[in-house]
Parts: structure tokens; sequence; C-alpha cells
């Protein structure tokens, strides 16, 4: 487990959390769907600790999105610096 995450690990924590929201989810229902403590939820939603890829599939599951949508945060910045898919 990553703690004091990169900027990715605070763009899809962002995404979680608009994912979240969307569902009208809070903190608390979320982690008992995924059986986790709400306090990682939370460090999960601010980037500071990295979310291992199984949970990724899960989150995405419960959230109802294609695991990609979790990421888009993340490619929409990389793609504004100039970075093209594929290369």
């Amino acid at each position: 487990m990553v703690r004091n995450g990169t900027a990715v690990d605070q763009d899809v924590g962002r995404q979680i959390q608009i994912c979240r929201l969307f569902q009208r989810f809070d903190r608390t229902h979320l982690a008992e769907r995924l059986q986790v403590d709400p306090g990682l939820i939370d460090r999960w939603e601010q980037g500071q600790e990295r979310i291992p890829p199984a949970m990724l599939i899960r989150l995405a599951e419960v959230l109802r999105v294609r695991p990609s949508q979790l990421f888009a945060l993340a490619l929409s910045d990389s793609e504004e610096a100039g970075f093209e898919k594929g290369r």
C-alpha cells in the first residue's frame, strides 16, 4: 500500500468522489459495500493512499462505471500536456 499518493492518485480519488456523489452514496455506505473502513474511502478520495488494482475493479462495479472512467481526470491531464494515445 502506497501512502502519500501521486498526482494520478489524487485525480483518481477526485473521480471516485464524483462518481460516489453522483450515486448519492456517502462514504459510510460505499465503505460498507466494499467492506472497508470509511476512513480508507476518505484517504483514497484525497489521493493519500493508492488503491489496489483489484479494489479499483470492485469500486467501478459498485459505482456503476467502467474502470477506465476512474482515470478520466488523469487521462485528460496527460492529453492536455501533449501526450498522444498509442505512442
